[in-house]
């Protein structure tokens, strides 16, 4: 279940990425992604337009990352964050 950052207190433990959205992406297009990888933005944008999203603890990372980087009429680019 998805979690928005704004106004909750329960944040994911998981991986972080950072992720640029299309600037045609529309909300519905970003909500829509979140939810169907049970993702949370975190922090954003910081970086030139970037969010920091965190996903369930067992996610696998790098196959995330490939997932998103295959939807590419809402994902920019992705990659792990550093932190």
């Amino acid at each position: 279940e998805m979690r928005p950052a704004a106004g909750s207190n329960q944040v994911l433990a998981g991986p972080v990425a950072l992720v640029a959205f299309q600037e045609s992406a529309t909300v519905m297009d970003i909500s829509g992604l979140l939810g169907e990888t049970s993702a949370q933005i975190v922090r954003g944008p910081v970086n030139g337009g970037t969010y920091e999203i965190v996903f369930p603890e067992d996610t696998d990372l790098d196959a995330m990352i490939a997932n998103l980087l295959e939807r590419k009429e809402v994902v920019k680019l992705a990659f792990p964050s550093g932190t």
